[in-house]
């Protein structure tokens, strides 16, 4: 088969996803059918496209490939836009800090085609066309056979990111959080503390797991080991009561004034599957409520915020 000079070609085929169109296939149905996965395989519906955006892990479809297709079964019931824009970490360290492609991307179920006008739309100082960065990297490659699996013609503009800070400073971040009314700000550990945005700017804190510390952070380590030389459970009484109190922190991003009010989204299903999950619950002030799947936890937010 000849090369293409226009055309990037899997890099990662054959080992983090089969290599072969049909066995490709039935991987990407096992891991929609499967228990960990939504447990069937969508259909695409002219949903109400209120999905913005997706966070999708992108380890092999044998680890991470049920977890993935949530979010695109989710997508197909929401509806598929017309175009895509993909954002990937770059794990190689090859490229510009913010890499556009410039060459369509092949897969075994087919060829995904460069949204061109809409990546030329998007060059700039900072994104900047460099396949380099996209040549051996798989974050991005990954999500394609997920996509084209529901809908073989599908349109994408890829980013490879290695940069961080780039969209600047936390307080810049701040800023433009408050000015930006539609705005979803995506924080690490630096925004857990030290967070002071009053009123309807923040709304909603998601918080996607229980802060447990680091065990094997060497002073986490020693400190567990000197509550056990007290004859103290380390874990219950020490590691639980910590990451409780952090929970409580995090959360209080949200309420800063006496009239603030908001909803606290925890998704680690541990809060009410463990026996320490009440301990998490009763550090934060309110009434929990537990929501089984996402249209009902939208049904609950909507009842809250009155809408």
């Amino acid at each position: 088969m000849p090369i293409s000079e226009c055309m990037r070609y899997p890099a990662v085929a054959g080992q983090f996803y089969e290599g072969e169109e049909k066995r490709l296939r039935m991987q990407i149905e096992m891991c929609f059918r499967h228990n960990l996965g939504p447990g069937s395989v969508p259909t695409l519906e002219q949903g109400p496209r209120r999905i913005k955006g997706l966070v999708v892990p992108h380890a092999g479809f044998m680890y991470s490939g049920p977890v993935a297709c949530h979010s695109y079964a989710h997508l197909a019931k929401d509806g598929f836009p017309e175009s895509f824009i993909i954002l990937g970490p770059n794990h190689t360290g090859y490229g510009s800090p913010a890499s556009l492609a410039d060459d369509d991307f092949e897969t075994p179920l087919g060829v995904a085609h460069l949204e061109r006008e809409l990546s030329n739309s998007l060059r700039s100082e900072v994104i900047t066309v460099d396949p380099i960065g996209h040549r051996h990297e798989h974050s991005i490659e990954v999500q394609l056979p997920f996509l084209q699996f529901l809908r073989p013609e599908i349109k994408f503009v890829p980013i490879s990111l290695m940069a961080q800070g780039i969209d600047g400073s936390r307080t810049m971040l701040l800023r433009r959080f408050q000015e930006e009314t539609q705005s979803v700000l995506f924080g690490t550990d630096s925004f857990w503390e030290g967070i002071d945005v009053p009123g309807h700017a923040l709304e909603i804190v998601v918080i996607s797991r229980l802060p447990f510390a680091v065990p094997t952070d060497p002073i986490v380590q020693a400190q567990t080991e000197e509550v056990a030389r007290m004859g103290i459970n380390p874990f219950m009484g020490f590691t639980v009561p910590e990451a409780a109190i952090k929970l409580r922190q995090g959360a209080g991003r949200l309420i800063r004034h006496r009239s603030d009010r908001g909803a606290v989204i925890i998704c680690d299903n541990r809060v009410s599957t463990t026996r320490y999950g009440p301990l998490f619950m009763k550090s934060l002030q309110g009434t929990p409520l537990v929501a089984e799947n996402p249209e009902r936890l939208i049904e609950q937010l909507k009842s809250w915020f009155g809408s």
